[in-house]
This record gives C-alpha cells, structure tokens and sequence, in this order.
C-alpha cells in the first residue's frame, strides 16, 4: 500500500516556519539603503532573489517528502529529505487522535491532524495537514472502527450558555453596559450645561478625561464577545461523546466537524467544571486529564460540554470510576469567612466610595463606575460562597474525588488512586493562625498537574494525606 501525498496546505504551513528568513534580506535591503553609496555592499536584489527560492524550494520539497498510510495494524508517516525515516504506529500505541480545523483551513478544505503516542512515559507527537477525512475513515480498517454509541449530546441551547460562562458575558452585560448608559447621560447632561455656560468644550473634555471614544470602544468590546459566542457556538455545537468499550470519541461544530479519539487506559483524571451561570443551570463540563496532553480546561482536553449529573455518572462509570466514597473531608463552617474575606472587603470599599462620589455632580461619573465595581464584587462574593460548600475531598475503594475552585469556576476532580503522584499539604501566614491548609494532589502528567481544596482544617488534612498514602502504597 503506497503513501497518500499530504494537502498542499502543508506548502503555506512550511512557508510559515521559515518566515523568520525573511528578516535576512530586510535587513540587508536596509544595509545597502545606508552603505551601498560608499560601494561597502553590493545590490542585494539576486541575494534576495536566491533565498526568497530556496525558501521556497525547501517548503514544497518538504512537502513531498511526507507521506500518511493506514492499514489494519498501522498508521504509517513517511519523513526526510536526505535522512528518510518511516514512523510505524500501531493503533493500540495511539492515546489519542486529534482530526479538527479553522476557518482558513475550511476554505481549503483540509484538516489538522494531531497523533499522540505515550509508550513507557516517552510522548510522541506529530501534526500533519490531510484532505477532509474523518477519524472514523481512518480507523475504519482497525478493530477501533466501530463508532455508533452515543452517550451524550449537548443541545444547542445548552452550549450557548457554557460558552457564553467562559466569555464572563454576564458580568459584562451587568456591569458594563450599566455603566456606559449611565456615563453617557451624566456626561451629556454635564456637555450641555458647559455649552449653555459658554465654556472651550477641547478644554473640558481635556480636563474630564473621559472623551466619548469610550463608550464606542466599550460597545465594541461587547459586539467582539458576541462574535466570540457565535463563532464558538459554530465550533462547539452539535457537540456528541461517543463510548465504546476501549474508547472515548467526541465529534461537534455545525459549519465543518471536529473529531477526537481517546483511549480510556489512557485518562489519569476527569475534571468536571462549572461556572456560575452553568451552576445555576445544573450543567458541567467535562475535561480528561492524561500524559502528553495540554494543560488543564484546555479545548483539547474537552470530553463533553454541556451534559447533567446524571450523564456524568454514567461517563465515569464507563471508565471505572464509581461513588463508593467511604470517607470525605470538608471545609469547616469556621473557614467560611475566609472565603468570602476578600470580596467583602473591597465590596464595602468600593459601596463607599461610590457613595461619595454619587454625592458631589461632577464626579458623579467615577460613582457610577464604583457602583457597577460593586455589583461584580457581590456576584464576587456569591460565587465564593457557593466554592465554600463545593470543597471537599472524598475517597472510595480505587477513586478519589476532590472538590474546590479557581478563579471563577468550580471544580471536581475524579482521580484513580493508582495515578496520584504526591499530596501536599500547605499553609501560607495567615493559614497558620488559624487552623488552615490547601490540599494539593497531583497527577501522573507532562504539566505537573494538580487539584486543590483550600481552607481545610489542617490536623484532618494530614490525617486525610497519611491515609491516603498509605493505601497507595
């Protein structure tokens, strides 16, 4: 079976790699421009000439040499120019497969695909650009070619609102959009009072400080985020994860589709993620965890979207995780205030100061700002409490669950037992006066990737480590 050529696309992506070359004969362009007249250097237009084709020459040569074949047992890349080499990989070394694309990679009809191999710890990682072919096409020849069970289907609806969470498009339209239309009418009401007085408006508007391109660039930011949301939505939609008994496949977007094939063996970690809106909604986000992937929440780490508890449940349950959990480890109700410390005090800060502002006319513009600072605080604070009661830890016969946040999402790791790398137990100054640690467990990844539950009480935190790792061991 002979190799397929790759798509020419790879021709610009090659082009791209050497675009640093370009610099070379810029730079002598400029050094003949000050030098040429005094005959130190001579017309650089053939050295230009020479290199432009040889960059040229070296990006479709390259293309040539590569070369993909798949049969039953293999997937088979051909490389080199002078030192040819063949890259054998057999489907049951493959963790992962990546077949997605971008708008300019729609247009010319090709696909990024992305192989992941992890053998005895060492990662092996290639990406090549194909014609539109599919990941179930590729696999169709091996015992992996069965993909039909589909497990979880996000609705449309459901993933506006999870991408919606991860642009903070709530806080935007709550805090934001306030404070715009109330500027513009404080600020129009004081222009009109300074035209009726007669008074250089250039000079106020110097002195203000605050012109009207403001508002239009905070109007233009909003319009940027709603493309952000449709585009997304365009990526994302349609989003099905597919179980078989080995694997995980996931498959989304509406205009063009991109794919991901997971071996289960391969998962060290899910993590199950929520935002505050996604919360109230009662939908998560799932994220697989393993060695030779990106970091944390990364897209590419996506294993299902928008899917409810009980969807969860049954994809755990498919790769062995289930919720015999025997012992759990909470915040105490003492740590509650040192959730919610933070926020409140800039809350009553920020309420003040609004306040003071608000009184005088003139500086009525900078209490508005202080006011919607205000209300994102108290969305702050709400968000806080709700980690309060979402940190635990809890561990059952070959899993452990740990429960906690960071930044604005909540977070619920599910870990087997036999991937836990270390468990760290820390307390910062202020920790130490009263009772408290974070809990850090780390997992078998090329990032050192961790999961954290902060302000445990500390002797149970210990007590919770020790037997942790004495069951491990």
């Amino acid at each position: 079976m002979k190799y397929d050529r790759l798509h020419p696309y790879t021709i610009l992506i090659n082009l791209k790699k050497l675009q640093g070359f370009l610099a070379v004969p810029i730079l002598y362009q400029i050094l003949w421009m000050i030098f040429g007249q005094y005959g130190l250097t001579r017309n650089p237009f053939i050295f230009n000439i020479f290199l432009i084709v040889a960059i040229v020459s070296y990006a479709f040569i390259r293309y040539f040499s590569i070369g993909l074949k798949c049969d039953d047992l293999f997937i088979s890349l051909k490389k080199g120019i002078i030192n040819k080499r063949e890259i054998n990989l057999p489907y049951d070394d493959i963790n992962f497969l990546i077949s997605e694309r971008n708008i300019v990679q729609l247009l010319f009809n090709c696909k990024r695909l992305e192989f992941y191999s992890v053998v005895n710890d060492k990662i092996f990682r290639d990406k090549i650009y194909v014609k539109d072919i599919s990941i179930k096409k590729i696999l169709s020849n091996s015992k992996y070619g069965d993909i039909n069970n589909i497990i979880h289907k996000s609705k449309l609806l459901s993933t506006f609102f999870v991408i919606m969470s991860w642009s903070n498009f709530i806080t935007v339209s709550l805090v934001i959009v306030p404070i715009i239309n109330q500027s513009t009418k404080i600020l129009g009401e004081e222009i009109s009072n300074k035209i009726y007085s007669r008074i250089d408006m250039e000079k106020y508007f110097i002195a203000v400080g605050i012109p009207p391109m403001i508002a239009k660039v905070a109007y233009l930011s909003i319009l940027i985020i709603l493309l952000f949301l449709i585009l997304q939505t365009i990526r994302y939609g349609n989003f099905k994860l597919i179980s078989e008994n080995e694997f995980f496949y996931t498959r989304s977007g509406i205009v063009y589709r991109n794919e991901q094939w997971i071996k289960k063996s391969s998962i060290n970690a899910i993590s199950q993620n929520q935002m505050f809106i996604t919360k109230l909604l009662g939908i998560s986000s799932l994220y697989f965890h393993c060695i030779g992937k990106q970091r944390k929440k990364s897209e590419k780490n996506l294993l299902a979207l928008s899917c409810s508890n009980t969807e969860i449940k049954d994809i755990l349950n498919k790769i062995g995780y289930t919720d015999d959990y025997k012992y759990e480890l909470k915040s105490p109700n003492r740590c509650l205030k040192n959730f919610i410390n933070v926020p409140l005090i800039f809350l009553v800060i920020s309420f003040l100061i609004s306040m003071m502002f608000l009184f005088y006319k003139s500086t009525k513009i900078l209490g508005v700002i202080f006011l919607g600072l205000s209300l994102y605080l108290i969305y702050w604070i709400i968000f806080r409490i709700m980690a309060y009661k979402n940190t635990s830890i809890s561990y059952g016969n070959n899993i452990l669950k740990i429960s906690g946040y960071k930044n604005m999402s909540l977070i619920n790791g599910y870990i087997f037992k036999k991937n836990i790398v270390k468990i760290s137990v820390r307390r910062n100054i202020f920790q130490k006066f009263s009772n408290r640690c974070d809990l850090k467990i780390y997992i078998k990844s090329s990032y050192g990737e961790n999961f954290t539950a902060k302000n445990l009480d500390y002797e149970e935190a210990i007590k919770f480590s020790k037997n942790i790792n004495s069951m491990n061991a």
